[in-house]
């Protein structure tokens, strides 16, 4: 239990360090760091049954790696990652402090709703030799 809390401290921690960085420099993509913290998350809160905390994570995780392939971000989408962060750690610390909350329903629709987007694909633009 206080494994899990110490390394998941970290990681939502780190998290959000990321995705606010991003979030600056939204002409880049999403690191494969990012997106594997969001996966950490969501593998280690299932392993202890905290549900909640693994489906926002999930819900993170398959957002980001959606968004991931787009070039420039969104701003929309950048303030919703970083407010799902935001909502996990504190999930988090009410969880370390013996309380078991829900995530913030907007944004687990949000998230949701971009990991379902179908963005265009760019044309590949094929080298003559």
């Amino acid at each position: 239990y206080n494994v899990f809390l110490n390394e998941a401290d970290e990681w939502s921690r780190r998290l959000l360090t990321e995705l606010g960085e991003w979030a600056l420099e939204l002409h880049r993509p999403i690191s494969e760091s990012t997106v594997g913290l969001a996966r950490s998350l969501t593998e280690s809160s299932a392993s202890v049954g905290f549900r909640t905390l693994s489906e926002m994570a999930r819900a993170l995780e398959q957002a980001l790696q959606r968004v991931q392939l787009q070039v420039p971000g969104s701003p929309e989408d950048a303030q919703v990652f970083v407010d799902a962060a935001e909502d996990m750690r504190r999930l988090l610390h009410q969880f370390a402090a013996g309380f078991l909350k829900t995530p913030d329903q907007t944004l687990l629709d949000a998230l949701k709703a971009i990991g379902k987007t179908d963005f265009p694909v760019a044309p590949l633009k094929l080298l003559h030799a």
